[in-house]
């Protein structure tokens, strides 16, 4: 269960749509010093979905190679577990550590429905990656789970990939919310209510999104955020741009 409000007041640190093993390295570098630097502050870290690619078990490219050759689900999970370790080494041990199934994670649980597949059973995203031992709460269902962050924020990993697609999610949740799954950054507010498109952690030039075409991934855009919870339970949302791999917070270069 979450920690109380009073254990939550403090820093979060949102991100998802890091697509592991084709993350922005030079934009999850910056996220690490910015830790560092706020590491007393840090309440919370929220990984809101395809935190992995796990490209190798696609199923637009059933029985195709993968768009990295000869790469093998082994590997992605080795580059996860590696990503997770430079980040639980810096991170405060009492952080609030969330990880949500995004569509890609659920990529192993649609390959594992297979009855063929099932067999010869592969690791799941949450055991590969030893989550429960690494102490994040980790939430399997993509389309319909969500953290809490505070008492008005639910975060997710998005549902809605219209034109307008924080509106669309304030309008249906009726609720402050948080999401990435777009690769867009956006935010639409009304009164005390917000709905926020968080951008994405990942390496948009990487082979993994040759399927995107130019005008979708000129769309996309690399970012996360940073969400103050106050003694009240309220959040302060700041979204975070990140550009040629570089990022600011608190007037300092990342």
């Amino acid at each position: 269960s979450p920690p109380s409000i009073p254990n939550q007041v403090g820093m979060h640190i949102l991100i998802g749509c890091n697509h592991v093993p084709f993350h922005n390295v030079e934009m999850h570098n910056g996220l690490i010093e910015l830790i560092k630097d706020h590491k007393k502050q840090i309440k919370g870290f929220h990984l809101m979905g395809d935190f992995m690619d796990l490209n190798t078990l696609s199923f637009h490219d059933r029985g195709k190679f993968t768009s990295v050759p000869g790469l093998t689900l082994d590997q992605e999970y080795r580059a996860g577990n590696s990503l997770l370790d430079e980040f639980d080494a810096v991170l405060p041990k009492k952080a609030w550590k969330t990880y949500l199934y995004g569509n890609h994670e659920d990529r192993w649980n649609r390959w594992m429905h297979s009855t063929d597949n099932a067999k010869t059973p592969l690791m799941s995203p949450k055991n590969a990656l030893s989550l429960d031992s690494r102490g994040y709460q980790t939430k399997e269902n993509w389309s319909r789970d969500f953290f809490t962050i505070g008492k008005h924020l639910d975060i997710m990993h998005g549902i809605y990939f219209s034109i307008h697609c924080a509106k669309a999610h304030l309008d249906k949740l009726r609720g402050s919310c948080a999401f990435v799954h777009t690769h867009r950054i956006q935010s639409y507010i009304e009164g005390n209510t917000g709905s926020f498109n968080l951008g994405a952690g990942a390496d948009f030039t990487s082979p993994a999104f040759n399927y995107a075409t130019r005008p979708m991934k000129a769309s996309w855009q690399n970012g996360f955020a940073i969400v103050m919870v106050d003694e009240d339970g309220s959040y302060h949302l700041t979204q975070i741009i990140c550009r040629n791999g570089k990022f600011y917070f608190g007037g300092k270069e990342y």
